[in-house]
């Protein structure tokens, strides 16, 4: 079922589609990820670590295991994304 989304969390929806982790085809990418927004607005918005939800946003959530190989890019795509989400955040509290 596919729910509204306000705003804000369409915007957030549209990051996580991007950076899209799990790799999902286009035809289910829109829903894929919209569970996972309320939990991860409340983290940012409660100014906690959100670098260490996403982190386990998609290793216990998503369950991919962190290959050392490519570490490095997906905690850069993670900070990426944190800084995005952010940003978000920030506009509508100015």
């Amino acid at each position: 079922m596919k729910r509204n989304l306000n705003e804000k969390e369409t915007k957030v929806n549209n990051i996580l589609m991007a950076w899209n982790p799990l790799k999902v085809n286009l035809n289910n990418l829109d829903t894929e990820y919209v569970e996972y927004i309320p939990e991860i607005l409340q983290k940012a918005e409660g100014n906690q670590d959100l670098t260490l939800h996403l982190i386990k946003f998609v290793t216990e959530f998503l369950g991919l295991e962190i290959n050392p190989n490519y570490e490095n890019k997906l905690y850069g795509d993670i900070e990426k994304v944190r800084n995005e989400i952010l940003l978000i955040i920030n506009e509508n509290h100015s």
